[in-house]
């Protein structure tokens, strides 16, 4: 088994630091050709060379199966895998790539070798600690690039967006932030183990790259996650105060990008630098289920007064303008940098033939411009649409209801696996694997990050089994 968490590791490093970060000389232009090569190549021979030992090993007695801890996770994220090949085999567009995709990359292949990798590594390797820096460096790495080409160089256009540091767009730069940022804050609101000095400039860089990019679902994303875990926050001073820390900076950020907000913000700032000065050096720990119970029964109506609050107030522009109108019924087609347009007709493409099982894996852009190509080019801004801006939505297309059920079945067995062990360091890559989630409605996938999701699951899965 050390032999397979040596080479385990060293993947995981690989994937991590190396993969992220690399690019070619051809730069944003391929990128996404670039990094599926450099990520399946990898991934295919990591699962080889694993899959090889262990059949070795069992031939040669040195191991048996009964060492690796199966459960009904890799069960689910089976079933997961078997539907995608159902997708496949049902698809009205069987002359399409189905296997590389038609689009996005994200054919049946990548998707396989998530699954396949995040069982293999589930299993085969043995958590430390250390891998979560192997995690966050990149954040800081890439943060001091999108800093300099912020700063020094004109931002670089790539297709209608413009292109940061290793990664590409925009948005794709907001969704691996998302879960830099709420790794980093979640290790240094309740972890004692990680360096802190290490983690606040992980956070800072990352706060930085959110102004810079300026992408409303990163906000959307970290203020729905430092609101889900307010309740378990307030029951210990040591959590609330760094906590109240993180949510100054965050607003103090929020504040110099979103100046139509400020006198919203100002007072907020105040307020919440008062009571970091009140919880200072101030000691309670009521940590208790029942506690912990009463505070999310509590939490939903916060929930309705922050969005009654904002039905009420009638903003002028932006975000809030925005879900100002929802909440009164408009469903502009511009709304969300036009994600309304893609979100509402997407619903509309539901076709009964093709409900279970989807039109197949990468597929969503050819039905999508054959129905909808009139309406694109009324909006004056024709491109090819070959997802959703929502990978639950794009996922109902593409692989059908099975399909999404299956992935949701997956992913909540993961949640409930954290009744077993409620170690500290699995709670925060769990909360960073919802965070990925609470994106993903507002987001893509793309084989440039989604490895890093499937890893996250990994290290949750083997962090379970360390106290």
């Amino acid at each position: 088994m050390k032999l397979l968490n040596k080479i385990t590791n060293m993947y995981l490093y690989f994937i991590l630091v190396v993969f992220i970060l690399l690019i070619d000389n051809t730069g944003y232009y391929n990128i996404l050709k670039f990094k599926w090569n450099i990520y399946v190549y990898t991934s295919v021979i990591y699962i080889l060379v694993i899959l090889l030992i262990i059949v070795f090993k069992i031939l040669n007695h040195s191991i048996s199966i009964k060492e690796f801890k199966f459960n009904k996770v890799y069960l689910f994220a089976l079933i997961y895998m078997f539907s995608l090949i159902l997708s496949c085999l049902f698809s009205p567009y069987k002359s399409t790539n189905l296997y590389i995709g038609s689009s996005r990359m994200e054919g049946l292949i990548v998707n396989m070798i998530y699954v396949i990798s995040f069982i293999v590594v589930a299993l085969t390797y043995k958590f430390n600690k250390k891998i979560l820096y192997a995690v966050l460096t990149p954040s800081i790495i890439m943060g001091l690039i999108i800093i300099i080409q912020s700063l020094f160089f004109k931002s670089v256009m790539c297709g209608s967006d413009y292109c940061y540091s290793t990664i590409g767009n925009v948005d794709t730069v907001g969704l691996i932030y998302s879960m830099y940022i709420t790794l980093a804050i979640m290790l240094f609101i309740f972890c004692k183990s990680i360096n802190k000095v290490f983690l606040i400039i992980s956070i800072i860089i990352s706060l930085i790259v959110m102004m810079i990019i300026n992408v409303t679902s990163m906000y959307v994303t970290l203020f729905v996650i430092m609101l889900l875990i307010l309740p378990y926050i307030c029951l210990a001073s040591s959590y609330l105060f760094k906590y109240l820390l993180v949510i100054l900076f965050i607003t103090i950020s929020s504040m110099i990008y979103h100046l139509e907000y400020i006198h919203y913000l100002i007072p907020i700032v105040i307020g919440i630098l008062l009571m970091v000065i009140i919880c200072y050096k101030r000691k309670y720990n009521i940590v208790s289920k029942k506690n912990i119970i009463i505070g999310y029964t509590i939490l939903p109506l916060f929930i309705v007064i922050i969005m009654f609050v904002v039905y009420l107030i009638n903003f002028k522009s932006g975000f809030l303008y925005e879900v100002h109108s929802i909440l009164h019924g408009n469903l502009d087609d511009s709304f969300g940098t036009t994600r309304m347009f893609l979100w509402k007709r997407t619903i509309k493409m539901i076709d009964s033939r093709y409900v279970l099982f989807g039109y197949g894996i990468d597929t969503f852009g050819i039905p999508f411009m054959d129905k909808y190509l009139p309406d694109l080019i009324k909006t004056g801004y024709v491109s090819i649409q070959d997802n959703a801006c929502n990978i639950y939505l794009t996922r109902l297309i593409n692989i059908g209801v099975v399909g999404l059920s299956s992935f949701i079945f997956f992913i909540g067995s993961l949640f409930m696996m954290i009744r077993k062990n409620k170690n500290t360091i699995s709670i925060c890559i769990l909360v960073t694997i919802l965070s990925y989630l609470i994106q993903g409605m507002f987001n893509i996938e793309v084989v440039i990050v989604t490895p890093i999701f499937y890893i996250l699951l990994s290290l949750y899965t083997s962090s379970l089994n360390c106290k």
